[in-house]
């Protein structure tokens, strides 16, 4: 099986996931489904397509789906939000997994993002976490096209989303 967000069926032919310009997908998980549907509108106004399932059912579609970032929302126990950001990180997804910090919570040492719930905060905090994932995705397909010989001196590393910050069980 493919990585997460590595399937191409959702963008046009000969498109990468990460092109410019490209409409991308959330994968919205959480346990109120008021709290969901609001942010589905506001994600949705702002031109997202998104994808809401409760906890019970994101295993199943973090596995099936084609995602250009999971949001966990804070109604879903923070034991949850570890175990679906594991399973995102052990299907060697670039996906990046975004948690909303609410004031009165933690925020998650996770994810890739805390992204605050103001809807104003929301899409800019969500626009940034996914600039930040194509910008990589732009030098690692930069990084596959140099030298052995050259790729020893470039450093590729953004600590605000990276692969390497959850350590899974």
């Amino acid at each position: 099986m493919a990585p997460i967000g590595t399937k191409r069926e959702n963008a046009p032919f000969g498109e990468r996931r990460d092109a410019p310009g490209r409409i991308k997908t959330i994968l919205s998980i959480g346990q109120d489904d008021f709290l969901l549907e609001t942010r589905n509108q506001i994600l949705r106004s702002a031109g997202y397509v998104v994808e809401s399932v409760s906890a019970r059912e994101a295993a199943h579609r973090i596995q099936a789906g084609d995602f250009d970032l999971v949001l966990l929302c804070h109604s879903i126990l923070a034991e949850e939000r570890y175990d679906l950001a594991c399973r995102v990180r052990d299907s060697n997804s670039p996906v990046p997994v975004a948690s909303i910090a609410h004031s009165l919570y933690r925020p998650d040492d996770f994810t890739d993002a805390n992204i605050n719930p103001a809807p104003n905060r929301l899409l800019s905090e969500i626009a940034e976490v996914l600039a930040r994932r194509a910008n990589i995705s732009a030098e690692e397909r930069g990084k596959d096209a140099i030298s052995d010989s050259d790729s020893d001196s470039r450093v590729h590393h953004d600590a605000s989303v990276s692969q390497d910050q959850t350590t899974c069980r």
